[in-house]
């Protein structure tokens, strides 16, 4: 009996099943094929958020209290003081114009919480001048104003000079010790100083700058010449350097050289008239309306020579009303390498027990150029450390541990570190941790103490960059000490900015710049360092800005992306870069013609250091609404314009999409093939009536319609 033919679902698969795995390989390199170029697009387009700008300090105000009350901010000491524990001292030094004195101390304690009871005690040496007493102990913060006289504290060379020394008594709250982790320290801040007596008129150029000084305007004709524009650069960054962390406005106002100008009002104003004529020298006067004027004159050659000797520390010694620089007043320049604590000025001294910190900033203006790396070989005398006590110090740089020695009963120390480029800044800050336990130390008793004292022979061997360096965290370092000052064309806007921008990286230095006018012809050939002012426009093509003006209101981006964009204004900007083919760095200061757009970006920089030390990357820049803006193109901090690395992305996407175009055609030929056959072998089966070629027998089909294994 004949069975019947069952319905086989596996038909065919004898054939077929070497084939499926094509088919599904087109398929998967169909979604692969596809989906790898649009993945590496993906990649491609994918941005990294930018960092957030640096946020420039705002500028100070002044005038809203009489000219003898004065915060600490405008005399460019600390805001704010920290007391760790009892015996922790801080000095001041306090400026004293001629016939004021120092009457009180106004200003805030923050206290924490059960930080007991006692006082800060005012003293010079030996002699008691006063004491601010901390209010009872509380278990909450205490925030207290207070008041103290510091009349009797003595003055010296223009300075009153004091210590305030925290003594903590033991009742009330725990002893607090520096050598005892989690302790909150207590705060003085805002601290003011209140003076009596009334200011003094100049009656020489020795008396012309007071200590403490509001504004300084410097008068040229509207059009200077170089010898004008030198005078007044030197003598804008020797003001600068002079008063260093006050908060002094250096502005340019122009003057027919003829006409004596009128100052602004105000005691702590001076003015500075500079023309080039008359006979060479430096002349006290008056404005018209009584304030000091100084009159600065001479030759093409000799008036910049003039200027010198207010940049000098010889104009203490002119006590007339006039004089004459013959030869030009200049500090020398000796470069030393190694350098010692000594020469910089670094010091530290402790007695404790449990913890101490000593901080030490390393000032690369000193250095001579922007450093790669800085070898130090820190040294220090201790006492010795007895048997049972345990004792170390470690020398760290923006976290980074680089060096760790026991200290022992030799009572020296030799710490050898290196400070390697990623960690060194203008002001590298050096934090030496020193730990002393003896046995039985409790933080509540300190009981056997240290002292510990960093040799001032201890030295930095500094390797320096070669050439320039772009970036405003290589500024000051990269211009000192002599750069050049080119402008497009002459006009006191132009030099009010160069003089803005001199006083500004003065403020960073330790060391005075010597800026030097010369033609931009003359500027653009050679490889001094160079301060360039000029309109958007006449930038010449080859100083390889990060931001590039191209006329018509489109800048250009000079990075790997080549970029650029249009807007329907202008900018105003600051720009620091290396030039490669002089290597060498330029500052660009440039606008379109509206220069009161950059005096805008000035007055957000401020006339303390705090705003230009804040500035990274290599552009700031300010629009029309006024909002500062701070990135990085090509140097100085992270990217803002990121360009696709170059890869083989493109690459990559061809050969995917070239595979699955193989694989599917071959599933198609396959497939084509396979139904030809099948025809093929159905018309053979009709004409001889047997099972079609790959099906299976009927008399051998699995009776549950599973191809049989022989099929």
């Amino acid at each position: 009996m004949t069975r019947p033919v069952q319905a086989d679902n596996g038909r065919n698969r004898g054939s077929w099943m070497p084939r499926r795995p094509i088919t599904i390989g087109a398929i998967v390199a169909m979604v692969f094929g596809l989906a790898v170029p649009a993945a590496f697009a993906a990649s491609a387009g994918a941005a990294i958020a930018p960092a957030a700008p640096a946020s420039p300090a705002p500028s100070s105000t002044s005038g809203s209290v009489p000219d003898t009350v004065f915060s600490f901010k405008q005399l460019g000491l600390p805001q704010s003081y920290t007391f760790a524990s009892g015996g922790t001292t801080v000095g001041v030094q306090l400026p004293v114009p001629d016939r004021l004195h120092p009457a009180s101390l106004w200003g805030k304690l923050v206290i924490p919480p059960d930080f007991g009871t006692g006082s800060i005690v005012l003293n010079a040496g030996t002699q008691y001048i006063g004491a601010i007493n901390l209010p009872p102990n509380s278990s909450e913060q205490q925030t207290v104003p207070f008041v103290t006289s510091i009349a009797g504290a003595p003055v010296s060379g223009g300075y009153e000079t004091f210590n305030m020394v925290l003594e903590q008594a033991n009742s009330g709250g725990a002893t607090r010790s520096s050598s005892c982790a989690g302790a909150l320290p207590l705060q003085l801040i805002d601290p003011t100083a209140v003076y009596t007596g009334s200011f003094a008129t100049p009656d020489s150029v020795a008396t012309f700058f007071p200590p403490i000084l509001h504004q300084l305007v410097l008068y040229v004709p509207s059009a200077p010449t170089p010898a004008e524009e030198s005078a007044a650069l030197t003598i804008a960054a020797g003001a600068a350097s002079a008063y260093q962390l006050v908060p002094v406005s250096v502005t340019v106002d122009t003057w027919d050289g003829t006409t004596l100008p009128t100052l602004p009002g105000g005691s702590l104003v001076r003015g500075i008239a500079i023309h080039q004529g008359g006979t060479a020298g430096v002349q006290l006067t008056s404005a018209p309306n009584g304030n000091a004027l100084l009159s600065v004159s001479g030759s093409a050659t000799t008036l910049p020579e003039q200027g010198t000797l207010l940049s000098s520390t010889m104009a203490k010694l002119v006590q007339t009303t006039s004089a004459t620089v013959l030869k030009p007043l200049l500090a020398p320049t000796v470069q030393l390498n190694p350098v010692t604590f000594n020469q910089l000025g670094l010091s530290g001294t402790s007695t404790f027990s449990g913890q101490q910190q000593l901080s030490f900033a390393i000032d690369e203006t000193r250095l001579g150029g922007v450093a790669t790396s800085m070898a130090v070989v820190l040294k220090a005398a201790y006492s010795p450390v007895e048997a049972g006590a345990k004792a170390t110090a470690q020398a760290s740089v923006g976290g980074v541990t680089l060096a760790t020695q026991q200290l022992d009963g030799s009572g020296t120390l030799s710490l050898p570190f290196t400070i390697p480029a990623p960690v060194i800044r203008r002001s590298t800050i050096v934090l030496l941790t020193v730990t002393y336990f003896p046995a039985g130390f409790s933080c509540h008793s300190a009981g056997r103490t240290m002292s510990f004292t960093v040799d001032p022979r201890s030295t930095i061997q500094v390797t320096n960059t070669p050439g320039g360096t772009g970036g405003f965290p290589g500024l000051p370092q990269s211009l000192i000490p002599t750069f050049q000052v080119a402008f497009d064309t002459s006009g006191a806007d132009r030099l009010s900015s160069a003089v803005q921008t001199v006083c500004g990286l003065q403020r960073l230095s330790s060391v005075l710049l010597r800026p030097t006018v010369i033609p931009l012809t003359v500027a653009e050939n050679n490889q001094l360092p160079l301060l360039l002012v000029s309109a958007d426009d006449h930038v010449p093509a080859n100083m390889g800005a990060p931001l590039q003006y191209r006329g018509g209101s489109v800048y250009r981006v000079d990075n790997q992306s080549q970029g650029a964009f249009a807007m329907s204004s202008r900018l105003a900007s600051i720009q620091v870069f290396n030039q490669p083919d002089r290597n060498r760095t330029v500052v660009l200061a440039s606008t379109s013609e509206n220069w009161s757009l950059m005096d805008r970006l000035f007055a957000s920089l401020g006339n303390t250091s705090q705003g230009w030390s804040n500035l990274s990357g290599d552009v700031v820049a300010i629009g029309p609404t006024g909002t500062l803006v701070n990135l990085t193109v090509k140097a100085g901090g992270a990217p803002q314009f990121t360009a696709a690395t170059p890869s083989k992305t493109g690459l990559y996407a061809g050969i995917g999409a070239l595979f699955a175009l193989i694989l599917l055609s071959l599933a198609i030929w396959a497939v084509v093939r396979y139904r030809r056959r099948s025809a093929d072998a159905a018309d053979d089966a009709a004409r001889h009536g047997g099972p079609l070629d790959g099906d299976a027998d009927p008399s051998t089909a699995d009776p549950i319609g599973n191809a049989n294994d022989d099929g």
